[in-house]
């Protein structure tokens, strides 16, 4: 869309996420070739020839009818079982949420960081939640195999926590991609907070809530113990813990997520087979506000 269009910077960073990627292919290589095509847009670099700039419009709204309307009249149907389709937007159904997927798994998605809602959009903005709404075409949730958020055993760019800054790495850089291990599942009803998130999480920090609301990051590598209930100390095991804050105990389950990617959402490598989606009211997308509430 006009005036929306990520740098070339930030095309460059998420080509890289998926070439680092953790996935084994047939002739024995590892990574995936990402192909992201703008057209003229972007230059000669993600330029393949399909690709376009299509008008601004402030508020997709309604968000798929719009949306399925734009990729009718600029995306060649016979990309479909090849390429995504995305949309560069500003928003979306008068609201200020950072993007939506409308199904999972799924072949269309848009990113709506833009100004309209005061996004202030960042290259770091752009890079995570296009990874992000990409992760729910390939099959991801927001708690990884469910829509359980704000796990902080789940260290992947679909969880709300990291989706805007980043998996915190114990070194202190950032990750953008995806989780590439399953840390032990989190009982909140009695949660080990000597274990931390186990041996898994030693090459990662963490964030988690505490029952006051606010949220909380780990100094140092998320292996070490954990102050899971906000209480001043790291010895409890057997103490209730509501750390994702929707106001339950649950058993968190963490997802390694380059392990379990599903090519062919949508009409992806499907031909006229469609795959089965996830029903549109279940993606509940982060909005300005939300994000700004917790960071």
């Amino acid at each position: 869309m006009a005036g929306r269009l990520a740098s070339t910077a930030a095309l460059n960073r998420i080509v890289q996420i998926f070439a680092t990627a953790p996935v084994s292919n047939p002739d024995g290589t590892t990574g995936i070739r990402i192909h992201l095509d703008a057209g003229s847009a972007a230059g000669t670099t993600y330029d393949l020839g399909g690709g376009n700039e299509v008008p601004y419009d402030a508020d997709l709204n309604p968000a798929a009818t719009e949306t399925n309307a734009i990729k009718a009249a600029n995306f060649n149907t016979a990309r479909k079982a090849i390429f995504y389709y995305m949309i560069w937007g500003d928003s979306y159904d008068g609201g200020c949420s950072s993007g939506q997927a409308f199904n999972v798994p799924n072949d269309t998605f848009i990113v709506t960081v833009g100004p309209k809602c005061s996004w202030n959009a960042t290259d770091n903005y752009n890079v995570g939640t296009f990874v992000h709404e990409l992760g729910h075409n390939l099959g991801f949730k927001h708690g990884g195999t469910d829509n359980l958020n704000y796990k902080p055993n789940y260290l992947s760019v679909m969880n709300y926590h990291f989706q805007l800054g980043g998996v915190l790495k114990a070194d202190g850089t950032t990750y953008w991609g995806y989780s590439n291990s399953q840390p032990t599942s989190i009982n909140e009803a009695r949660p080990s907070e000597p274990n931390g998130l186990g041996s898994l999480g030693a090459a990662y920090k963490t964030k988690w809530k505490c029952p006051n609301g606010t949220t909380r990051t780990t100094a140092g590598a998320a292996s070490a113990p954990i102050d899971w209930n906000c209480d001043g100390d790291t010895t409890d095991s057997t103490t209730p813990a509501d750390i994702t804050g929707d106001g339950a105990n649950s058993i968190l389950i963490a997802q390694n997520n380059w392990a379990n990617i599903v090519f062919g959402g949508g009409a992806v490598g499907q031909g006229t087979t469609v795959q089965a989606k996830t029903s549109p009211a279940e993606l509940q997308e982060l909005t300005h506000e939300e994000w700004m509430q917790h960071h």
